[in-house]
Order: C-alpha cells, then structure tokens, then sequence
C-alpha cells in the first residue's frame, strides 16, 4: 500500500511539473502588446503571418511586408512591395469578412479601433490589435507597437527617430517668426465648410508651420467640425490648404477656387488655395508623411526659409529611409 501511495505521489507530481512547464513553454511562444484601446493582447513571440486589414502604410516602413498575408491596392506599398497585389483577400462580396480573415491563418491582424470584427476575431482565438492614428502621439505609440509586436523594434526605432528629426527642422525653421508676422490658414475637411481645430493633427500641422490657425478653437474634439463657409469668410484667411484627391471629399480643387461665392476670399484673389502633395501618398493625413506635409507648408509661406530644392532634396530622402524606394519628384507627384 505504501509503495502504491508512493507511486501514486510521484506520478501527481510529475505530472504537475508537466503541466507546468507546458504551460511556462505556451507563455513563452506569446507576449504581451498593449493596442490603441489599451487591450491588453497575447500576440506570438514569432509572427510570421501579418494581415494589415488597416493603416497598412503604417507598417510597411518596418521592412515586414514579406510576412503580410493579405493584398492592397494603395499605389505606395505596390511601389514598395510589388507582391502585396497577388496575397490574399479578406473581403468577400467588397466588404471585409471575418471568415475570409480566418482562411488566411494570420497571426496577428491589424484592424481600425472602431471594427466590428475586433471582438469576432478574437472569438476565434486570432490576436487583434486595435489601432488609431488621429494625432501625432497615436502615430509614434503605433510605430513602436508594430515594432514590438512584430519583433522589430530597432527599424521601429529608427523611423521614430527620423520622424523626430524632421518634426524639429520644421520647429526650427519658423520658431523665431513673431506671431505679428505669422500669416492666418485653415484646413479644409471632407466638407466645403468643415476645417480642421487643433485637436486634429492637420490642425496642429498648421501652427507648427508657422501658421496661425483661426479654426482652431472651433468644434475641439470633433474630427472635422462644420463651421460653414460665413464663418470661413469672416476669417478671410490667407492660406487654405485641403487633400488631394486620394482622399473623398464633397468638392474639388477646382470646384472651391472657380465658385463665385467664394471669389471674395483673399486666398483664392491671391492664388493660395493649396492641394496637399503627392500623386502616391497623402501628406497632410496621419502619417510619418505628414513631416513632409509640415515642411511643404512652411515652403509654401515661407518660401525664403525652405526653398523648393531644399524641399525636394528632404522629400527624396525621405523616400530613401523610410521605404528604400529611389524616386524622382515626377515619380512622387509633388
């Protein structure tokens, strides 16, 4: 009887070291990254199979796109990473599809902080991390979240840096312009009468280019507030910026300047109405980008701070570290 206990004690406890270690072996395949909603998400140690379901541009700088799973259709990535038109697809009949997702056997998928699959995903036991990019914190936090989640900090690292390095030229190039000096601009939103505070990155990109961004108390919080076009006519600014036509937008470049109610305004009389650059990428949205968005506005009010080969030496570079791509201006579109 002795011996059976002993037997039966020995056993218990072998097996107990087993599951143990089994269990210390299954933590040790996984970590931990906090997402944009503060979840807290057990992504594998190795990820090899990326599905960017959004804000791929993100992510393509890490040098990761060999392991995305999933097609895109964004002009840049192509440029970047010539296969990412033939991967997978994750919708089904145009819209996203949580068993199209599946299929994929991701790793980790990336998806907007507002998805409905988010939950779903996680349901089926596929990490999800969740993500925003509405300021210049959220972008940099993103950066470094993709890093450690896909075990490349150090490039995460280098990007932030160069991010840093060119948000301080900016600073430096229009920090000692008094405020008297400084013109007045507006950035104009998805709508005709919509502009950007300075809550919204595009609105906090106008001030750090020198400008003085009389929108900028107007619907704080809001993405893009509607203040309406009286309201845009009493500022009378000297400036107005808007996207280009990679973005969707109620009206067109051409449609703002040609309008006669709006020929009273100073900025159309005197030519500065401005589309943001650039034919293959959007400068003036959430984005490492938008460091060259912030730069070609101080070009364009101060042409005598940055001049335009200045900018485009800056703009070539960029390219260069942030993508490895060797681009000509035609080619970038600006």
């Amino acid at each position: 009887m002795k011996r059976l206990i002993s037997l039966a004690l020995v056993l218990t406890l072998a097996l107990s070291f087993c599951a143990c270690y089994a269990a210390e072996e299954a933590s040790a395949e996984y970590h931990k990254v906090v997402d944009m909603l503060g979840r807290e998400v057990q992504v594998p140690v190795k990820v090899e199979r990326i599905i960017p379901g959004w804000g791929i541009k993100y992510m393509i700088g890490l040098n990761v796109d060999e392991r995305f799973v999933s097609s895109t259709k964004d002009k840049l990535c192509l440029m970047i990473a010539p296969h990412l038109a033939d991967n997978g697809s994750i919708t089904r009949d145009g819209t996203t599809n949580v068993e199209a997702i599946a299929e994929l056997d991701p790793d980790v998928v990336i998806m907007k902080w507002s998805s409905k699959h988010i939950e779903t995903l996680e349901g089926l036991g596929i990490p999800v991390l969740g993500l925003s990019v509405e300021s210049e914190e959220e972008l940099l936090y993103a950066i470094n979240m993709f890093g450690e989640a896909f075990g490349v900090q150090e490039r995460a690292d280098e990007l932030i840096a160069y991010y840093k390095e060119l948000t301080q030229k900016a600073h430096d190039l229009v920090a000692d312009v008094p405020e008297s000096e400084r013109p007045t601009a507006i950035y104009l939103g998805q709508f005709v009468g919509s502009t950007a505070p300075d809550t919204v990155l595009q609105g906090r990109t106008l001030e750090e280019a020198g400008a003085i961004n009389p929108a900028a108390a107007d619907g704080r919080g809001e993405l893009w507030p509607i203040v309406g076009m009286e309201k845009i006519m009493g500022w009378d600014p000297d400036y107005i910026f808007m996207a280009n036509n990679l973005t969707s937008r109620d009206y067109t470049y051409e449609s703002f300047v040609t309008d006669p109610a709006n020929a009273n305004l100073s900025s159309v009389k005197n030519g500065n109405v401005y589309e943001s650059p650039a034919a293959i990428d959007l400068w003036l949205y959430p984005g490492t980008c938008i460091a060259l968005g912030r730069l070609w506005m101080i070009h364009v009010m101060y042409p005598d701070r940055l001049s335009d080969a200045e900018l485009e030496t800056i703009v070539l570079e960029y390219y260069q570290k942030m993508y490895g791509l060797e681009l000509t201006r035609e080619e970038i579109g600006f």
